[in-house]
């Protein structure tokens, strides 16, 4: 999936969502704040194993740059 980092780079992330249950299913419009352990910060592939943890956060928390990107305001 396409994403942006703080500083409103593109980069492309790949990972699966853990989750159990129905009521956990992600929402596709769904904003999500993505952190990763990516030892070299200007790859702009970011595998699953460097996904450490994510959760869904509302537009308005969005990063300036990142709400930019998105047309988000």
């Amino acid at each position: 999936m396409p994403a942006y980092d703080e500083d409103g780079v593109r980069k492309q992330i790949r990972f699966r969502s853990k989750k159990q249950s129905n009521d956990q299913k992600l929402n596709e419009k769904a904003f999500l704040c993505i952190y990763v352990d990516q030892e070299n910060k200007d790859k702009n592939a970011i595998s699953s194993i460097e996904v450490k943890s994510y959760e869904e956060i509302q537009k308005a928390d969005l990063p300036l740059k990142v709400k930019e990107k998105f047309n988000a305001k």
